[in-house]
This record gives C-alpha cells, sequence and structure tokens, in this order.
C-alpha cells in the first residue's frame, strides 16, 4: 500500500512541473548564502550570482564557479567546460540516457533540496503512522534514488539513500531516506551527451553528480561551503590523461582589484584584495576578506589564472584547446608559464602553479610582491591525471572557505584564511561529513527536563556556552532559535500541545530529541 502511495504522489506532483533553463536554489543553513543551480556554473544562474558573506548582507565573493573536466580518447581531445553560458552549454539537466525526451529533460530539471532536521521530522511522523505533508517534503518523496524515477528506472543507482528493509528501492514510507551531508543538501544531476556549444568540445558522454552541502554548528564550518561531484564515464571510451579542474571567477566585492594565488601545502586557489581597502558599494572596506576554494581529497597537479580579456595568450578561453591547456597550467597557446612577474618572465624557472608564493612570510612568486595592478582574475585548480574506465567514476570533494581577519590589512586575511582552511581539513580527515539522519556522529548528549512540559524545559547534561539550540514541529518548520550562553530554562509557553523535536549543535557536534508539550 506504501509503495502504491508513493508512485501516485510522484506523478501528482511531477504533473504541474514545468520546464525551465536553469532551476535556482539558496543554501544558508549557515554563515553564507549561495544560489545554487542544476547547471555546470554554481552561484551563477546566468543574470545574476550571489555567495554572499556574511548571508544577511549584500557583499559577494564569488562571481562563479564550475567543473572542467578533458580527456583523450585515441588521441583526440573531449572536454566539457562551462562559465557564464554566454556563447551556449556544456551540460544538460538529469543521467546519460539513450533517448532525451522532454518529459526526462523536464523531470531532471530541478534541484532537491533537504535539510537534516526535515529528514529527523519525517521519519518521526512516520514511525508514528502519520503520512508526512506531500508538499512540504516534497523531495523527500521524489529523492532521485533507485526505485523512485520517473519511466520507472529501478535499477540504475543515483542519488544515495538509507534503505531501510534492504529490497534495494527507494521508499521513504518503509522508513527510506535520503543519506545527506551537512545540515542543509543539495543534490542535481547532470550530463554532457549533447553537442558542446560553450567550450566546443567533443561530448565525453560523462555523469555528473553534485552534492552541495553546508554545516550549521558554530566553527569554522560556519564560514565554509562543501561541493562533493562524483564523474562516470558513461561512454564505451577509455579516456587518458583525463583531467579535472575547479574553475572559479573570485569577485571579492569591488571585483576590478582583486588578486589571486596557490598554496600547493592546502591544495587551494584563492583570492584577496590587492590593497588593505575594498572600495565602493560592492566593496568590504577595511581589512577585506580572503576567499579559498579547497581541494580535500586529491593533490593539486597544476593551477592557472587567466584575466577577463581576449588576448591571445592569457585570455578568456574560445575553443576547447584552450580550455584543456589552461588545466595543464600553461598559457591559452600551449607555451610554459614562468614563476615570475605575471607568468612571462622567461629567466624564471617554469612552473605549472600560479603565483604559489605565500603573502604571509612575502617569501616567494605571488600577485602582489610582482607588483602588478590587481585586477578581474579566474583561476582553476586541476588535480592529478588519471585513466578513466566505462562505468568508472571519479569523486572529487572540495570546499569553498572565508575568512576575515578582525584587524590589519589585506594580508592579515590571507593568514587568517590560512588558518581557517588548516581548521577544516583537519575535521575533513578527522571523519569529516556525516552522511545521513541514523548515521551522524552525535557527540553530544543532553536530556531535556521535564519532558514532557507545560511552560518551559530546561537542557541538562551539557556546557551550554557556545551552544545553538533550534525547536522545530513535527512537519519540520522550525519554530524557535536560540543561542544559549548559560544555562537556562527555554519558554515552551506559546506553543500549542503535540510532538516537537529539538536540536542542540555546537562545535562537538549535533543532537536531537524529541520533545512532548502538554
Amino acid at each position: 500500500m506504501k509503495r502504491t502511495l508513493v508512485l501516485l504522489l510522484g506523478g501528482l506532483l511531477c504533473a504541474g512541473h514545468v520546464h525551465t533553463q536553469t532551476a535556482i536554489k539558496f543554501i544558508d543553513a549557515n554563515n553564507i548564502k549561495a544560489k545554487i543551480t542544476n547547471s555546470g556554473p554554481l552561484f551563477w544562474d546566468g543574470t545574476n550570482s550571489a555567495f554572499f558573506v556574511p548571508k544577511t548582507g549584500t557583499k559577494s565573493t564569488i562571481f562563479a564557479a564550475s567543473p572542467w573536466i578533458g580527456g583523450l580518447y585515441n588521441g583526440e581531445l573531449h572536454l566539457m567546460a562551462e562559465t557564464y553560458k554566454q556563447n551556449g552549454k556544456d551540460l544538460q539537466p538529469g543521467p546519460v540516457n539513450t533517448v532525451y525526451q522532454p518529459s526526462h529533460l523536464t523531470y531532471w530539471d530541478r534541484i532537491w533540496s533537504v535539510t537534516k532536521i526535515q529528514i529527523e521530522a519525517f521519519k518521526e511522523a512516520v514511525q508514528l503512522g502519520q503520512t508526512p505533508d506531500l508538499i512540504k517534503y516534497r523531495d523527500v518523496y521524489e529523492w532521485p534514488a533507485r526505485g523512485n524515477v520517473i519511466g520507472g528506472d529501478t535499477t540504475r543507482e543515483y542519488a544515495p539513500f538509507m534503505d531501510a528493509n534492504n529490497d534495494h528501492l527507494y521508499d521513504p514510507l518503509d522508513g527510506d531516506y535520503p543519506l545527506i551531508k551537512g545540515d542543509q543538501c543539495m543534490y542535481v544531476i547532470m550530463n554532457d551527451d549533447f553537442v558542446h556549444t560553450e567550450s566546443t568540445g567533443k561530448p565525453l558522454k560523462f555523469e555528473i553528480h553534485r552534492m552541495v552541502y553546508a554545516y550549521a554548528i558554530p566553527s569554522s564550518l560556519s564560514n565554509t561551503l562543501f561541493v562533493d561531484y562524483k564523474v562516470i564515464n558513461k561512454s564505451t571510451y577509455i579516456y587518458d590523461s583525463l583531467l579535472f579542474s575547479s574553475f572559479v571567477d573570485f569577485d571579492l566585492g569591488n571585483y576590478i582589484d582583486d588578486y589571486v594565488g596557490t598554496d600547493t601545502s592546502r591544495n587551494m586557489i584563492y583570492a584577496f584584495n590587492g590593497d588593505a581597502n575594498d572600495e565602493n558599494a560592492m566593496g568590504y572596506g577595511t581589512t577585506p576578506p580572503a576567499q579559498a576554494c579547497v581541494i580535500l581529497n586529491h593533490k593539486l597537479m597544476s593551477s592557472m589564472y587567466y584575466n577577463n580579456t581576449f588576448a591571445h595568450i592569457n585570455g578568456n578561453p574560445a575553443v576547447a584547446t584552450d580550455y584543456y591547456n589552461y588545466m595543464q597550467g600553461k598559457w591559452k597557446n600551449g607555451a610554459s608559464k614562468h614563476a615570475g612577474d605575471s607568468g612571462f618572465a622567461v629567466g624564471s624557472p617554469v612552473t605549472v602553479f600560479s603565483y604559489g608564493g605565500d603573502p604571509c612570510a612575502n617569501t616567494g612568486w605571488w600577485e602582489g610582491s610582482a607588483s602588478i595592478m590587481p585586477g578581474d582574475r579566474r583561476i582553476l585548480a586541476t588535480i592529478e591525471s588519471r585513466t578513466l574506465l566505462p562505468e568508472q567514476s571519479l569523486e572529487v570533494s572540495m570546499a569553498f572557505v572565508y575568512a576575515r581577519a578582525t584587524s590589519g590589512d589585506n594580508i592579515a586575511s590571507v593568514c587568517a584564511l590560512k588558518s581557517a582552511v588548516d581548521s577544516v581539513t583537519a575535521w575533513y580527515k578527522n571523519g569529516g561529513p556525516t552522511t545521513g539522519v541514523s548515521e551522524a556522529k552525535q557527540q553530544l548528549t543532553f536530556t531535556l527536563y521535564p519532558n514532557p512540559a507545560k511552560q518551559s524545559v530546561a537542557i541538562e547534561g551539557i556546557d551550554l556556552k557556545g551552544t545553538a539550540v533550534a525547536i522545530y514541529d513535527i512537519t519540520g518548520k522550525q519554530l524557535k532559535s536560540l543561542s544559549m550562553p548559560v544555562s537556562e530554562n527555554i519558554s515552551v509557553s506559546d506553543l500549542s500541545a503535540g510532538i516537537y523535536l529539538v536540536c542542540v549543535s555546537s562545535e562537538k557536534g549535533i543532537a536531537t530529541k524529541r520533545l512532548i508539550i502538554e
């Protein structure tokens, strides 16, 4: 009976879905508010961009970020790379398919967005024998997992899920639920199996799964957005010299006065302001911040900057070989880069990394030391080359980390950024992302007293300093949000009788308990 209900719900909910060119949602679980799309470029939808830090303001640090992938088959280059979709596109919604019917593209032209607290509330309702609200929990019901995909495709692996009864089919009313990372998560599936009109590259026939997620716990993770890519070779080709790059157009407040750099020891590319004051209405003012993109699970093979010009050597790429040369740490025409001035100092050593010196120590080749005018920069980070067989996958995890020094100049924020990145990468290496509600590392333990409650409830058993507390109803709607610097009672006299969820989070983790109000 439950299986029939889920399938009927899926049909009803999909019936009115209108095909759009780019689906858009915002992720804002922590101090960052970022625009997420179901196309290649993150944070940019073709009209406006958004990577606001802090999320309540209008200052942004990134204009666009997207994956570039290129490899050789029998010596011939196949490549997909999107930047701003000004000339076309290299990616379309959904998994690789035999025929791309309009209904297929329409169904997959969306972003699945779920939160950990939504999953907790959904599970709670199901355990109580209730049917959770169909509209509010649409993305839980229609999570793109095996057995829950349009057209009866019940055999392929798509989004991960907890299979409660081990039947290999996703059915949320049987206890299954999405396996997500973070407190808020967004999931899309794309492919490049069509003519590429942006990069002009030959299609790879790759399927790309992207999970974007964020944590709300107070720490350096509050200024961090995580992105996971799973790239699956759905062609019959064996690709060699395959490269994956993370392209980032950093626009740090006032975008015309930025520098970029590479920190190979931290596997990161980053941007910082060209002087101590980020001017005009778009700018951050004095002590401007710094922003990084960090590769978490691979070593950097190269990094490459280029300018927003039509220059033949270091301007915007136009054809597939331009992109692939940049991905190798070379100039657009394939020439080597030198570690001096703007990369053209022929007497300096050849390098595949752009501005790999250390601004904090004022050592090596970094952009400020080269006396170069700051400007509107782009930069990409490329991981080590590999061979990818049919049906093999490549998984890349990255973090976008923001930091701003409390005082000092533009370099002070670069030093603060290094410290923040060290904190994020240490967390990642020591267990890192939690995957799903039941498997989450809930290091916190606490009790609610009294429970059931009438007028107030106290949280006991933990140090409440630096702890955030939120109360949700059974549908997942947040009713209260509090910061708890000291032990105190929480008034619940304004809440109706019923069942609620109390979520407590701190640097030690996150935990949720049920609260009954009489």
